[in-house]
């Protein structure tokens, strides 16, 4: 049997994030969603404040504006990918023994 999976974005207007689809043969088999939701200004600040100046500009960097804001909406977005990836190597290693 081969087991594959793949991870896509969703849209905005559905909460963004990412969705993980698990396939054997093929054929899916299961899946998850994972957010990447918005953060209230407080948990924004705090988050900018643990970063260096070197952080900071690569978060912007990746980001769609030149804010905290969207720096932590890029880092987010990460962040959800990195689950959904852990989430399908552990997946395929349950699967695979």
């Amino acid at each position: 049997m081969r087991y594959t999976y793949e991870i896509t974005p969703r849209p905005e207007s559905h909460g963004g994030g990412w969705r993980l689809r698990l396939h054997a043969d093929g054929e899916e088999v299961g899946g998850d969603v994972f957010h990447a939701r918005e953060a209230a200004a407080d948990v924004v600040a705090a988050w900018w404040s643990t970063l260096t100046d070197d952080e900071r500009l690569a978060w912007l960097d990746r980001s769609t504006g030149g804010t905290p804001a969207h720096a932590h909406r890029a880092y987010a977005r990460a962040a959800a990918y990195d689950d959904a990836e852990r989430a399908a190597r552990r997946w395929l290693e349950r699967v695979a023994s």
